[in-house]
């Protein structure tokens, strides 16, 4: 993994920090009808202290999703976090949760996702973040971070990766 740390030093935007993952790639065909399977998404997790005085804390997740085969794409995502640097997790609550994709089939999709979730500061304390996901439907496979097909000028290859990306920045009233 990267790092690079920056802060930044105005009313708006402060102590952002981006943490970008080494080429990888995920299937994610984990499904469970009580919530009990959950799934790490790689390059997710970060560890982050909210600047003195802030508000909020914008936590942005960027990944590529694309349909693995026939059946449906989707991503069912929820943020979870630990305050013991990553001993326990709890999920996160307060809207935190998400889908992304399709049930139908038909639909293909690949697609540059992004999970921007505005949460309240928890003051000077770090917290480690991440989200986990499955999938919607228990037909649906989702490759993660690679696209499958991809056309270059050599012809049909499926060699292309997507590095995800995490960030975390403070922000002010």
């Amino acid at each position: 993994m990267s790092h690079l740390f920056e802060e930044k030093n105005n009313n708006y935007l402060l102590n952002y920090k981006i943490i970008e993952a080494a080429e990888t790639s995920q299937i994610m065909n984990t499904y469970s009808r009580d919530d009990s399977l959950w799934t790490d998404l790689e390059g997710s997790e970060i560890s982050y202290t909210p600047a003195s005085g802030s508000d909020y804390v914008i936590y942005e997740y960027w990944f590529m999703r694309t349909q693995y085969d026939s059946g449906a794409i989707n991503v069912r995502c929820k943020l979870v976090y630990s305050d013991d640097d990553g001993s326990s997790w709890s999920v996160w609550g307060n809207n935190t949760n998400t889908v992304f994709g399709s049930i139908m089939p038909e639909v293909q999709i690949r697609s540059l996702t992004n999970l921007r979730l505005c949460l309240n500061s928890w003051g000077n304390t770090p917290k480690k973040l991440k989200v986990q996901g499955n999938v919607f439907t228990s037909s649906a496979v989702s490759l993660l971070h690679k696209l499958e097909t991809f056309y270059d000028s050599s012809g049909l290859t499926g060699d292309r990766y997507y590095k995800p990306f995490v960030t975390c920045y403070s922000v002010r009233n």
